[in-house]
């Protein structure tokens, strides 16, 4: 609530825009009436409440009126104040209120009563949504992680591939000959990974890269079994939208209203990358006193 400091009336003009749940009111359509100073009747919310206890208290009547230019009010181009600020620096209006910000620009023409409310901004995202169950192979393990274990077959085998190679020529070791192509080892590596049982004839030069894999395996397996029924049995969602940068991540659409407020103008003339890309490339929704559902 904002007054102006000179106000001596026993009748008091009152400026407001509706804004839930602060000040809510009737709209008057043109042909009863209705104009740009007077487009709202039955006012409600707690700050018309707060209003009505003041003026019994203090003994006073009051006119409900709306800015022309329909806006809460900041500095124009032409540096001029708009809106509910603009006309009770110009004495238009004895007092305003509905949800005004108190910011040190507006201190400079107006005076505030004192604050009987806190405000924020921020975005309204959608909740984090289940992950869909055809994930379930794969939600067990980071890409990261998975892409390391197809990597690891891969090196293992030709690891394998390598050391039979060597044998065989270096030492003449016959048991190592049938690991010298490229597809012995992988598939080894490939049923050893899922528990399958390879055949058991070993070079002995190799026994030591095997009992590393095999260990290797045990250890991924039952990460793998564990997370996955961990993943069966607890509801996984989609990460939260916590950050202005993660609705830029998220690939959704982002919209705002725009009701002549300082916070707009300072989106507008910040530097910052993140903010710059959500102010230029936002989708203007038309202002309602309530919301949208």
């Amino acid at each position: 609530m904002i007054y102006n400091t000179n106000c001596h009336f026993s009748r008091i003009r009152i400026g407001t825009n509706p804004w839930s749940h602060h000040v809510l009111g009737t709209e008057i359509p043109a042909e009863e009436g209705g104009n740009a100073t007077s487009k709202y009747t039955d006012y409600f919310g707690y700050e018309i409440s707060m209003l009505k206890q003041v003026a019994k208290i203090l003994n006073f009547s009051y006119v409900i009126l709306n800015p022309a230019d329909g806006k809460w009010g900041h500095v124009e181009l032409d540096g001029t104040w708009s809106g509910l600020i603009g006309d009770v620096s110009v004495g238009a209006f004895d007092v305003i209120v509905s949800d005004i910000f108190i910011i040190y620009s507006r201190t400079q023409v107006i005076d505030g009563s004192v604050t009987f409310d806190m405000d924020y901004m921020a975005f309204v995202t959608p909740m984090p949504s289940p992950l869909p169950k055809f994930l379930a192979l794969v939600q067990p393990f980071h890409a990261f992680v998975w892409t390391t274990l197809v990597a690891s077959v891969f090196v293992c085998t030709a690891v394998m591939c390598l050391i039979a190679r060597g044998r065989t020529r270096l030492v003449g070791d016959h048991d190592a000959g049938g690991w010298t192509s490229f597809s012995a080892p992988f598939w080894f590596c490939y049923r050893t990974l899922l528990y399958q049982s390879p055949a058991s004839d070993r070079s002995d030069g190799l026994r030591w890269v095997i009992g590393v894999w095999f260990a290797y395996c045990l250890v991924m397996s039952s990460s793998y079994s564990g997370a996955l029924k961990a993943y069966m049995t607890t509801p996984t969602f989609t990460a939260a939208i916590n950050t202005l940068k993660g609705v830029l991540d998220s690939g959704l659409p982002w919209s705002m209203v725009l009701y002549g407020e300082e916070e707009e103008a300072m989106m507008a003339q910040s530097t910052d990358p993140i903010i710059k890309k959500i102010w230029d490339e936002k989708k203007v929704e038309q202002y309602s006193p309530t919301p949208k559902v």
